[in-house]
């Protein structure tokens, strides 16, 4: 599949299932109908290949509404409270069981979604009313960043997404948006169900109820999830089907359709002379519209797709280590979208990595300022680009000149500011300290890392050379060891006891802890 991640096949497929039944029901003991039963069983054993949970919810939440809408019309009062008795029963148990295999299976994934839909809802509360505008979540979640989370999900993970429909149209829309987006849906799901309930053809039925069942099905998948490009585009293209079916009784009258759309104008016919005006300009006219749509979707569709193709380009060349292509692609990129944020902090980087990896000259320095003091005028509030300019002027500063460290601690204070509880920036910003021989505000910094991330070995291990640097091996070995805990391989950690013992006046552990770390 071409959709990216297979749980986004997954919950296409899951869309899909309901009018792969339909279809079936209306072709039962023929060859499609044989053939479509065995798309059906295919698609369900992709869908549950891709393991992909909140898809499963969606399939199986689509095909009892699919089920339910059929079943409905024929019932009589009686039977249709005991099925959706029955059914809701079915469903509590089946959701209960899942839910409990589900925290069985992946506990991690349970206790990271839970961990941010917690943290949404402190953003929530702070503004519960309006939000924080659309698609915001990406730049206001690292200021509740839950330290928690980094052993949940590991490190460098961007919440974009809050994994609820719910919670990402409130946090981004407020109440008052969330309201109007439930009403949006429940006059949907009326029209099309008045469609469906006027619907003479049983065919015309299933389908009507296929799509019900769809969109119905998505919206519980997306409880525990989000929609994707293609999820989303079906969904509305859906939507507004059930509308437009439930508005068809409008058009009934096929003679007020006729009068509407072929209206008899003999008494308005427009003279000879305009006539002749119209049939020259109407092809001076066509060819102006094309001429401009063409030039809309080379300028919306067409450029950002190749920026697209040369931001990627310049990573997998980056990866292969052509620093020289990747910058060419990186820059190419940015000049073909300049009003994307992520193509100039791509381009920063690249040019940051290729001065670390000594592929670069000092140009390469001066041109990632300037592309990330672009990104920085597009999104002062995204800590990755105080981060990056973090990074640059730690290494130009270590590399060329040292008045730079102050610019380097000005970055990371400004990221810090925005996401104070992300690890990475007081490890980078204890680095620094490190440049500057610093060793005081390092092991603070350091301290204040492993506080936030304890499973870091990496901030172990320069927590106990900070230590060790300041005079104080009796707190390094502490580190030290700790470090070890977390990556027994970590040699540099055995080498630090080393010099720790031999600080101390144990030559014989000094020893011991020397020849530990120069094993293979």
């Amino acid at each position: 599949a071409t959709l990216g991640r297979a749980d986004f096949v997954a919950a296409y497929l899951a869309l899909l299932l309901p009018f792969v039944a339909a279809l079936r029901l209306d072709r039962a003991r023929t060859a499609p109908g044989r053939a479509l039963m065995g798309l059906s069983l295919a698609m369900v054993t992709v869908l549950w290949l891709t393991r992909a949970r909140a898809a499963w919810l969606s399939a199986a939440a689509g095909m009892a509404l699919f089920v339910l809408f059929l079943a409905w019309p024929r019932l009589d009062r009686g039977r249709r409270r005991r099925l959706v008795a029955a059914l809701g029963l079915l469903t509590a148990v089946a959701g209960a069981a899942g839910l409990a295999w589900v925290a069985s299976a992946d506990p991690g994934a349970v206790a990271a979604r839970r961990t941010i839909w917690e943290a949404i809802w402190d953003l929530i509360r702070a503004r519960p009313w309006l939000g924080y505008g659309p698609d915001s979540l990406e730049l206001i979640f690292p200021t509740v960043y839950p330290p928690p989370l980094v052993t949940y999900q590991g490190r460098g993970l961007l919440v974009d997404r809050a994994h609820n429909w719910l919670l990402d149209v409130w946090v981004t829309t407020g109440l008052l948006g969330l309201l109007a987006w439930i009403a949006l849906w429940l006059a949907g799901f009326r029209a099309g169900w008045q469609a469906l309930r006027r619907a003479p053809e049983l065919a015309d039925r299933r389908l009507l109820a296929a799509a019900l069942a769809a969109v119905l099905g998505n919206v519980a998948g997306t409880l525990a999830s989000f929609d994707t490009i293609a999820t989303a585009t079906v969904t509305w293209l859906l939507l507004g089907l059930l509308v437009a079916a439930g508005a068809a009784p409008l058009w009934a009258d096929r003679a007020l359709h006729s009068a509407i759309c072929n209206p008899q104008s003999d008494d308005r016919r427009s003279p000879p002379a305009r006539a002749r005006t119209i049939a020259v300009l109407r092809p001076l006219a066509i060819l102006l519209v094309t001429l401009v749509a063409a030039l809309i979707i080379d300028q919306t569709v067409v450029r950002p797709l190749q920026a697209d193709n040369a931001d990627w380009d310049a990573k997998q060349a980056a990866r292969a280590g052509d620093w020289e292509a990747a910058t060419t692609a990186a820059v190419g990129a940015v000049e073909r979208w300049p009003v994307e944020f992520a193509y100039y902090l791509d381009a920063g980087w690249i040019c940051i990595l290729r001065v670390e990896r000594g592929a670069g000259t000092p140009a390469c320095l001066v041109q990632a300022e300037g592309l990330l003091i672009q990104a920085r005028r597009l999104r002062p509030d995204d800590y990755r680009v105080h981060a990056a300019l973090g990074e640059l002027y730690t290494l130009w500063g270590s590399r060329l000149d040292p008045a730079l460290f102050a610019r380097a601690h000005a970055a990371y204070e400004a990221a810090l500011t925005i996401a104070p509880n992300l690890a990475a920036l007081h490890l980078a910003q204890g680095l620094v300290f490190v440049q500057e021989a610093d060793w005081p505000a390092a092991v603070d910094a350091f301290r204040q890392t492993v506080a936030l991330d304890d499973s870091d070995a990496r901030a172990l291990l320069y927590l106990g050379d900070a230590e060790l640097a300041r005079g104080q091996p009796a707190a390094a070995i502490l580190a030290y060891e700790e470090a070890l805990r977390r990556q027994p391989e970590l040699n540099a950690a055995a080498s630090g006891l080393a010099r720790c013992y031999e600080a101390l006046g144990q030559p014989e552990e000094a020893a011991r802890w020397h020849s530990l770390a120069i094993e293979p």
